[in-house]
């Protein structure tokens, strides 16, 4: 059976949201970001990163890299059906993880959520004027699309969306980026989505706009 070591206080949620997306059943060992991790986990993988999957005797590390495996593994239609989706799929991620991500961990270390993440305005502003340029562009190349590759919900849409939270938790302003705001609206609305979100609305109290997830 697959299992899946990390807290949903971590990417182990956009892992998690995916397996219920597809409705499989495996096994999830919890385990801090901080303090002592799972013995199972450290068995695992000795270095204490999270997410990691054990698929039989596969481990494997790094979320997004675990999302597009389980989607083409065990997906069905959440992964891609042809070459040229999977391409799509594959440049939506990365685009993710390289245009978005790094601004949006850097706004996160500078907010202030909590005391691991201390208030930084110089660093916090920087964060947040650098995301308006693909988030602006997102938004143009997004138009009135449901989804970003098909049809249907698909492994981008995960990874995407799950990135974009972040956003949502610091209430980051999309006011004038309608299109990704319906967007986000339509994901983080999920049943799926909001069964994995509900600890880290504990751990950052009234992070949610009351609109957005409606």
């Amino acid at each position: 059976m697959l299992t899946v070591y990390g807290t949903p206080r971590s990417r182990t949620s956009v892992v998690l949201w995916l397996l219920r997306e597809t409705g499989m059943k495996f096994r999830h060992v919890d385990s801090p970001v901080f303090g002592d991790k799972h013995p199972e986990h450290l068995e695992v993988n000795p270095a204490g990163t999270m997410p990691v999957i054990k698929d039989d005797d596969f481990v494997l590390t790094e979320s997004m890299a675990i999302t597009i495996y389980l989607a083409k593994k065990y997906g069905g239609d959440i992964g891609p059906r042809d070459l040229q989706e999977e391409a799509d799929i594959l440049r939506w991620t990365l685009w993710a993880a390289a245009d978005v991500d790094r601004h949006v961990v850097a706004l996160v270390n500078s907010s202030g959520v909590d005391e691991d993440h201390p208030y930084d305005e110089e660093k916090n502003a920087e964060a947040t004027a650098t995301l308006r340029t693909p988030l602006e562009r997102f938004d143009k190349k997004l138009g009135s699309r449901e989804f970003l590759v098909g049809d249907r919900l698909t492994v981008a849409d995960i990874n995407v969306a799950f990135t974009l939270s972040l956003l949502l938790l610091l209430n980051y302003d999309l006011s004038d980026m309608p299109n990704v705001v319906r967007y986000m609206a339509s994901m983080t609305g999920r049943d799926t989505f909001r069964s994995i979100l509900a600890p880290t609305e504990e751990h950052i109290p009234n992070a949610i706009p009351a609109g957005a997830c409606q």
